[in-house]
């Protein structure tokens, strides 16, 4: 029983740092982890603001954050980056119904966001599903977006 009592006070010990790690890299994954990336992304929020939509200014910054994805070895940020100007280009606008009715943010300013949060995992796969869409769609297929499929075990 006294080795109990003496392991108890390490183990109390040994589990609030677990736990203060924990809640610490839920708190980091909040955060972008690199400050340039929100930076940029706040840039281009202001330059879609002012120009009211996605304007060369807005693309040319784009391509700031697309280039700083490529430094840092993110390919699926750099193609969907790519892919959004481009089908703003081709059809004048960049509209996702299904984002559309997502708590009053247009399309832009949810892909923003989900920029910002790359690292999250659902982040991340919603832009895989984007990216599947808008290359049908520049492809010319008549495609529609889904986001990926919800699992309880992610």
């Amino acid at each position: 029983m006294g080795i109990l009592l003496n392991l108890q006070p390490k183990n109390e010990l040994f589990a609030f740092q677990l736990y203060s790690q924990v809640m610490l890299k839920k708190k980091e994954e909040k955060k972008n982890r690199d400050p340039k990336v929100v930076d940029l992304v706040e840039k281009i929020k202001k330059a879609f603001s002012k120009d009211k939509g996605i304007s060369q200014n807005v693309v040319s910054k784009m391509q700031d954050l697309r280039n700083l994805f490529i430094e840092q070895e993110q390919p699926t940020l750099v193609k969907s980056i790519r892919l959004v100007y481009e089908y703003a280009e081709a059809f004048d606008e960049f509209k996702i119904d299904l984002w559309e009715e997502e708590g009053g943010l247009g399309s832009f300013d949810y892909y923003l966001g989900l920029l910002e949060n790359s690292h999250n995992k659902y982040n991340k796969e919603e832009i895989k599903s984007l990216n599947v869409y808008l290359k049908a769609r520049l492809a010319g297929e008549d495609a529609e977006f889904q986001r990926p499929e919800d699992d309880e075990d992610l």
